[in-house]
């Protein structure tokens, strides 16, 4: 379940995304502000706390640092110019990088593939990859196609 709550701290943000459904002016308007601030931190940061099981302070660390993560990524690599409102609703004044390349970039996909190395690593060595999140016996076969192409 610790996984799975680190997880979802580095993708919860993500979530005020979804006002792509009301068009693209919504979504390029108030994408970056909703859930992308200190009090989505905060809820992350709290969440371990509130359910049952071990090591709830690392997690909750752990929690912090994803979804923070996420944040830094989104002020980095998003597009030029696109904000993010940490201190939504205390503020609407918005962060920038003024260095910001775009979210189709090389520096995306460089970082896309040095994450996939841990995650392979992982999948070969620990037997689990994300999918374990979703479906234990889908994971159990994308580790077993991973060790076959691999080791075969």
């Amino acid at each position: 379940m610790g996984r799975g709550l680190i997880v979802l701290s580095g993708i919860i943000a993500d979530l005020d995304g979804l006002g792509i459904f009301l068009g693209w002016r919504s979504y390029q308007k108030y994408h970056h502000i909703f859930l992308h601030n200190f009090l989505m931190a905060a809820l992350v940061g709290i969440l371990p706390f509130l359910l049952p099981f071990e090591h709830k302070f690392i997690t909750s660390i752990l929690c912090v640092i994803s979804f923070h993560l996420h944040i830094t990524c989104d002020l980095l690599g998003s597009g030029p110019g696109w904000p993010v409102n940490y201190l939504w609703p205390i503020s609407y004044k918005g962060w920038y990088f003024k260095h910001q390349w775009n979210l189709v970039s090389w520096q995306n996909s460089a970082i896309t593939f040095l994450l996939a190395v841990p995650i392979l690593w992982i999948a070969i060595h620990h037997g689990r990859t994300p999918l374990e999140l979703l479906s234990q016996a889908a994971d159990a076969r994308l580790v077993g196609f991973i060790r076959h192409v691999w080791f075969n």
